[in-house]
């Protein structure tokens, strides 16, 4: 059996889990901007605006999330958010998921 820390359980029921925020984005253009991001697990995130007029994927890095544009991930975001928020069990959506390693991104 494997035998964990209490402090443990928590941080693997957080990479379990899907998220589904709305954030402000600054530094993404001329003014800040409100996106819907999409946490899945402690280590992947995607944003999109609801227009769809950009969209992003998050690293986490020691001083919180850095996001780099990918504007061809925007139909893709919004449908995995629709999917969550509506409950649906099963549709596949591909997105880029990163694995990480104890280091941190840029």
């Amino acid at each position: 059996p494997v035998i964990r820390a209490p402090w443990q359980a928590g941080w693997v029921e957080a990479e379990r889990t899907i998220h589904v925020t709305t954030e402000t984005f600054e530094g993404t253009g001329p003014s800040p901007r409100r996106a819907q991001a999409l946490t899945i697990g402690l280590a992947n995130a995607f944003a999109v605006a609801p227009d769809a007029s950009w969209a992003a994927i998050g690293s986490p890095t020691p001083r919180g999330w850095h996001w780099t544009p990918r504007p061809e991930l925007a139909d893709a975001i919004q449908r995995a958010i629709t999917l969550h928020e509506q409950g649906h069990a099963l549709e596949l959506v591909e997105l880029p998921l990163q694995i990480h390693s104890g280091e941190t991104g840029p």
